[in-house]
């Protein structure tokens, strides 16, 4: 579990869905600091220096944030190069009724940074005691028999999915943003990469977590 999380708290609405996430993951010997507190601007680069002087481990943010950034902007940035995991929470999540994390759900990919992004999902989730469920995205293919009910591509990402020890693994066709915002509907926490190096190229820029940060449904964890 985290030892420090730190919330970057702007007084309003945005503030107030990222403290309520915090309540959820934080652990009994966790930490918790507003950054209010501590710094006198929300800019991502005070919270990033913050961060990194304190050791934190999590950052929090909400999607929607009372500043100078237009909508998603705020947590786009926090996101980027940032020195410690940052989690970012959907508009009103202070409002909803909440009965914990029961379920984790990762957009996964057979790479290393991929298996990092599954570590914590599996690390959380044994903390959580909450349910890992692992989404590969893939492009549409041809069907490789009337059976299959998919084409190729997910045949085959299907069956690597159903290796992995501890995992619900699905197998999606499609684009990658609207796949994994559908996906975000049926978990109650995503877990992604803010790189992914390999031959699934579509992940390498960080532009999916950061499409994410608008579209997500739940909150938005990016490693």
């Amino acid at each position: 579990m985290y030892g420090e999380i730190v919330v970057s708290d702007d007084g309003h609405a945005g503030g107030r869905d990222a403290f309520a996430l915090a309540e959820v993951l934080r652990g009994p010997d966790t930490t918790v600091v507003f950054a209010h507190e501590l710094v006198a601007h929300q800019t991502a680069a005070a919270l990033h220096a913050l961060a990194a002087a304190r050791g934190t481990d999590l950052l929090i943010v909400g999607s929607r944030h009372h500043g100078p950034w237009r909508f998603g902007d705020h947590a786009r940035a926090a996101m980027r190069d940032a020195p410690c995991q940052v989690a970012v929470t959907p508009h009103g999540y202070a409002e909803r009724e909440r009965t914990g994390i029961h379920s984790i759900g990762i957009g996964h990919t057979d790479t290393p940074a991929g298996r990092q992004v599954l570590d914590v999902a599996r690390e959380l989730a044994w903390e959580l005691g909450a349910e890992v469920h692992a989404a590969r995205v893939v492009w549409p293919s041809n069907w490789q028999t009337l059976e299959s009910g998919s084409g190729w591509r997910a045949v085959a990402a299907a069956r690597r999915m159903a290796e992995i020890p501890g995992v619900h693994g699905v197998a999606i066709e499609g684009d990658v943003e609207r796949a994994l915002a559908r996906f975000a509907l049926t978990v109650d926490l995503l877990v992604v990469g803010a790189h992914h190096h390999g031959a699934v190229r579509r992940f390498m820029r960080g532009d999916v977590a950061a499409s994410l940060t608008a579209h997500a449904a739940c909150p938005l964890l990016v490693v």
